[in-house]
């Protein structure tokens, strides 16, 4: 055998041990990556019940506050048509002369009105926001 021949052999020898190293090395870092997994599991299904329970509230959350909008809504509207009934009354039973006290009640009617309408703008824009909060979840849109 030529010194060459030997040399091949040689190197063949090395390669066939850095192989054999290279899988020694692959098994360990199998096995230690299954034992990250099996510590990060608990985690990982914590994470996915948070997370569906942050989906049910967003969208609970969304539905009570578009309930909660239409209901003032409609609150507004009786209010209105009650006023308007009050002032038709006032007006059939009262003479002119009363008008000053008319004006005082209505005054203060429209001064409540006013007070539910800006409790409908800030349910308004908690609608939106849950509405916002439930558009921006993660995952397939049918889900």
């Amino acid at each position: 055998m030529s010194l060459a021949d030997g040399f091949l052999v040689a190197f063949a020898v090395v390669d066939f041990l850095c192989v054999a190293a290279m899988a020694v090395v692959a098994l360990a870092m199998a096995r230690d990556g299954k034992a990250t997994v099996a510590r990060v599991q608990p985690s990982v299904g914590h994470l996915k019940r948070t997370l569906d329970s942050g989906k049910h509230l967003a969208t609970t959350a969304r539905d009570r506050g578009t309930s909660t909008w239409h209901d003032l809504r409609d609150l507004g509207e009786r209010i209105r048509h009650r006023i308007e009934t009050t002032r038709h009354i006032i007006q059939e039973l009262k003479p002119a002369a009363e008008q000053i006290d008319t004006q005082a009640l209505v005054r203060d009617t429209q001064a409540t009105l006013a007070r539910g309408q800006e409790w409908a703008g800030r349910l308004t824009r908690l609608r939106r926001a849950a509405a916002s909060a439930s558009s921006k979840r993660p995952g397939p849109a049918g889900s």
